[in-house]
């Protein structure tokens, strides 16, 4: 970094002339008010409809200020310089603005090694290799209207073909090599991953007959392709990267960030997605946050460079099992790192579809998936306890100590806080479902042959309501707290001899209750039923007794279930057959 004395910034301080910066780098016009300036809020992180950004002169320095968001300052303030030069390094940007407005800024930097300088030089020579590609694909794609009609059938247009600066490689196998011999060695055209040779000195594109993606650095030079196969051409590998390189690392770069950077929209959040496509729709969709890995799983670097430019990240993965097990690396991977402040979000597509497909079959769907995501850590723990070990005590016990080796790893103390909570929260609410659930197995082989009799002992109106308790557990949930009790006190003290309708209903009101509490599903129908159940105990109230109760409810609950195919079914089993659905299975 160029060391620059308080006096040489506050020369630049009082030379720079803001206001027609702000207008070069963002577009906006300024308008005279009073003796001020005003325009639209440059900040990303503030939509502002209304112009709010002031500018103003003081002490001898232009100075802009937003009175709704805060954001402001002179010319050199970081905030002003990370919005107006994002790109631009400080020892650049000092010299460029010293030279524009006649200040004279040593340079007190170190002088450039030998060996920095030819790797600065070779660095900068594979760029222009790569830029000069670039531009013989682009030609190459208005030169071949079958490659343009692969674009065009994916909903790309001609604005996102020259924003993402698309291109086609011909099918030759010196196809780029010939028109770039002249000008770079072959040794320039291999490191660059342009060329390839084997060890007879044979030399051949590296990419042939592909539609090519240029893959751009932050500062917009492209440092890399990706090349995708028409469809049909043999078994090659649909997408290839070309090489890592001296200035390409696969595991550092984000396609489409260059473009998104250069959005004039907030960037309040950044959505990563899965492919090439996925990126370039998503822009030409109203979507300029959108960016995507080069063909590998999301990395550490990668994450970090995100969070540099917006406080929340989305990962939209598909809804398949291959989806859902990339979400559940990524927990693993970057929820210990999670920066202070910082959100991660996971969003799953719906199956068979990808952002690019559904941006074109369902833009409004994915604009609402988007506005609604869900936190990782939400997802881990959900994700977690959605394993099967997780219903029973020992595989409960398994799953917390893993989830308790990620806690370990969580670097921020805030966060880490709130994890053991919710840690802690979930699996207790977890081990009271998996000791229901138990429960209400243990209870339901209570039903032996011996309780056959019960069944066969009691009314017809009293098996019905069993059958539709037995199918439907949240009813039990409806019944007045007279009935509650009636029911649980026999439950629990069982005598075979007295009212058999009572002990049914007893027997099946428990069995559903220990089914609400571990959450089974609920049949068809209950809707119907729970709303005419609560609309006669509305109407009688709760002064019956349970055999009346039963028998009254049975009623209702069968009128109501005429139209219900499936429940129809059940009300009409037979005592063996409604024995038989209470078993465990």
């Amino acid at each position: 970094m160029a060391l620059i004395t308080e006096d040489v910034k506050e020369q630049l301080r009082c030379s720079i002339d803001l206001k027609a910066e702000i207008e070069v780098a963002t577009g906006r016009v300024f308008k005279k008010s009073g003796s001020e300036w005003v325009t639209n809020c440059i900040s990303q992180k503030h939509e502002d409809k209304n112009p709010s950004l002031r500018m103003f002169h003081k002490d001898g320095k232009d100075i802009c200020y937003c009175a709704s968001c805060g954001f402001g300052g002179d010319s050199l303030s970081k905030v002003v310089v990370d919005m107006l030069y994002p790109n631009e390094p400080w020892p650049a940007l000092v010299s460029r603005l010293g030279k524009q407005y006649r200040v004279h800024v040593p340079d007190t930097r170190k002088p450039m090694s030998d060996a920095d300088k030819k790797k600065w030089a070779q660095k900068k020579q594979l760029t222009d290799c790569l830029a000069s590609a670039t531009d013989i694909y682009g030609g190459a794609l208005k030169s071949s209207p079958e490659a343009m009609a692969y674009f065009k059938s994916r909903g790309i247009n001609d604005e996102s073909i020259a924003k993402f600066k698309l291109g086609y490689a011909t099918d030759g196998w010196q196809f780029l090599h010939d028109k770039l011999k002249s000008t770079y060695s072959n040794d320039v055209l291999k490191k660059a991953g342009l060329i390839t040779e084997n060890d007879k000195g044979n030399k051949w594109d590296f990419f042939r007959e592909r539609y090519m993606l240029p893959i751009r650095d932050e500062k917009g030079r492209t440092i890399s392709f990706g090349g995708r196969i028409p469809k049909g051409r043999g078994k090659a590998a649909k997408y290839i990267n070309g090489p890592e390189s001296p200035v390409y690392d696969k595991k550092t770069v984000l396609y489409g960030l260059h473009e998104s950077l250069q959005s004039k929209a907030r960037l309040d959040s950044m959505v990563v997605v899965e492919g090439y496509m996925d990126v370039i729709a998503a822009h030409q969709h109203g979507h300029p946050n959108h960016v995507g890995p080069c063909g590998t799983a999301l990395t550490q670097t990668q994450i970090n460079k995100l969070f540099k430019y917006a406080d929340a990240v989305t990962l939209a993965f598909d809804g398949d099992t291959a989806g859902h097990n990339a979400a559940w690396k990524s927990c693993n991977t970057f929820i210990p790192t999670l920066p202070a402040g910082k959100t991660l979000n996971v969003v799953f597509l719906p199956d068979g579809e990808d952002s690019a497909s559904m941006l074109l079959s369902d833009p409004a769907g994915y604009d609402k998936l988007l506005r609604h995501p869900s936190a990782l850590t939400r997802y881990y723990f959900d994700r977690l306890l959605s394993e099967k070990s997780a219903n029973s005590v020992e595989g409960l016990a398994g799953l917390k100590k893993e989830a308790s080796l990620l806690v370990s790893q969580i670097q921020d103390p805030d966060l880490k806080a709130l994890f053991e909570s919710e840690l802690n929260d979930r699996f207790n609410l977890k081990s009271s479902v998996v000791g229901s659930a138990a429960e209400l197995s243990i209870y339901r082989k209570q039903l032996t042959k011996e309780h056959l009799t019960i069944l066969k002992g009691a009314s017809l109106e009293a098996r019905k309501v069993s059958a539709c308790l037995t199918a439907n557990p949240i009813l039990a949930l409806a019944m007045p707290q007279q009935l509650h009790d009636a029911f649980d006190e026999k439950s629990r003290q069982p005598n075979l001899s007295s009212d058999h309708s009572e002990h049914l209903l007893s027997f099946a009101y428990k069995a559903a209750i220990l089914a609400c509490n571990c959450d089974q599903p609920v049949h068809a129908g209950t809707k119907t039923v729970h709303k005419y159940l609560l609309k006669y105990l509305e109407i009688k109230g709760s002064d019956y007794s349970a055999s009346a109760q039963a028998e009254t409810i049975s009623r209702y609950v069968t009128d109501a279930l005429t139209s219900e195919q499936s429940l129809k079914k059940t009300v009409e089993q037979s005592p063996k057959d409604i024995y038989e659905s209470c078993q465990p299975s």
